[in-house]
């Protein structure tokens, strides 16, 4: 992507944000509002993803980046590396999903067992 803007961090965040109430949430059948720190945290993440894969990343791509960012950072056996099925991500899944593990994983959505 060639010029990271505001609008195309909140995209990639908000796609973010919703893979992971997908993901860790709703199975549970719970609700969890996120906080104004979270969030801006997310962003940051998403941002600076988008820095460090660059061209690879384009603004057509930004939703399905923000799921796969959310899926592969955390394990959850989909994301950029299996891009190939599908054609999505070809030749740049390797690459991507090497710089979605840079970030660790992310516990935003993680409810833990005492709720």
């Amino acid at each position: 992507m060639s010029a990271l803007t505001e609008q195309s961090v909140v995209t990639m965040a908000g796609a973010y944000i919703e893979a992971g109430y997908f993901a860790d949430v709703e199975p549970e059948g719970l609700y969890l509002e996120l906080s104004d720190s979270e969030r801006y945290r997310i962003e940051m993440d998403c941002a600076k993803f988008l820095v460090l894969a660059g061209d690879m990343v384009n603004q057509s791509e930004l939703q399905r980046a923000g799921h796969d960012f959310y899926f592969t950072r955390n394990g959850h056996g989909v994301g950029f590396w299996d891009g190939h099925l599908n054609g999505s991500w070809e030749g740049r899944e390797a690459q991507l999903t090497v710089i979605a593990e840079l970030f660790g994983t992310d516990d935003t959505f993680t409810l833990g067992d005492d709720l």
